[in-house]
């Protein structure tokens, strides 16, 4: 699980703005995959691979390997504890998703110069991501491909954006008209006023929500440590790092 997947929301709506209260260090080597009845890491270009654990099952690059009892009754909590966690970081991601569709509307409302044309695009886009990702399998969403189908929506909307807004300081700042200058500075005052309205307890909230993730992957962490077996090079299990490298 890549740190960006708990602190998606946060960045991506606010650009950090209310995020600076969380602090969640999450490392793995490892990408995650979720789904009803098993947890997935892979990796290339290391060994093992691909580790998976199933229904109290641990595979090591297709491998089940034998633990001892306690092994055994650690492996179970580990993964009923993740997928326990595998809906609210899907719920998590989504609701990044809608703040950051709402901060980009209230840009649009405020800075285009067609408003009404950019959000029914951006209304095109947040459908077009909430339906992909509504139709995923898997209980949680790979930040890898959250950031492309978020990217991929809004490419084409983005340096619309920034184009009025830059043509329209560029004409105020040419023809020195101080009127069109402060009215585009007041609507600039009033969209960042309603972003903060509309954003901020939102992210307060989902703030919480992901710091609360956090905790849970610092337990999962912790049961990695007291297992006694080994992997079938020698090293221990370390599929996921909580805290600063």
């Amino acid at each position: 699980m890549k740190r960006a997947l708990l602190l998606i929301a946060l960045s991506t709506a606010a650009g950090g703005a209310f995020a600076g209260d969380l602090h969640c260090d999450v490392q793995s080597d490892y990408d995650l995959s979720l789904d009803e009845d098993s947890l997935r890491f892979e990796r290339e270009g290391g060994t093992p691979e691909r580790i998976e654990i199933r229904r109290g099952r641990l595979l090591v690059d297709g491998k089940a390997m034998a633990l001892g009892a306690a092994d055994q009754a650690r492996l179970e909590r580990y993964e009923a504890q993740a997928l326990r966690m595998a809906p609210e970081v899907r719920e998590v991601a989504l609701e990044a998703v809608d703040i950051a569709f709402t901060a980009l509307s209230e840009v649009a409302r405020g800075l285009s110069d067609d408003p009404d044309q950019t959000l029914a695009k951006l209304h095109d886009a947040r459908r077009e991501v909430m339906r992909q990702l509504d139709r995923a399998s898997t209980a949680a969403i790979d930040d890898e491909a959250l950031d492309a189908v978020m990217e991929e929506a809004v490419a084409s909307l983005v340096p619309a954006l920034v184009g009025d807004i830059v043509k329209s300081a560029l004409a105020a700042a040419f023809s020195g008209d101080t009127a069109r200058a402060e009215a585009l500075e007041a609507r600039a005052e009033r969209m960042e006023a309603e972003i903060e309205r509309l954003v901020e307890p939102r992210a307060k909230a989902l703030e919480r929500r992901a710091e609360a993730l956090c905790a849970q992957v610092a337990a999962l962490d912790a049961i990695e440590e007291e297992f006694e077996f080994r992997l079938p090079g020698g090293e221990r299990l370390d599929l996921l790092r909580s805290g600063p490298e």
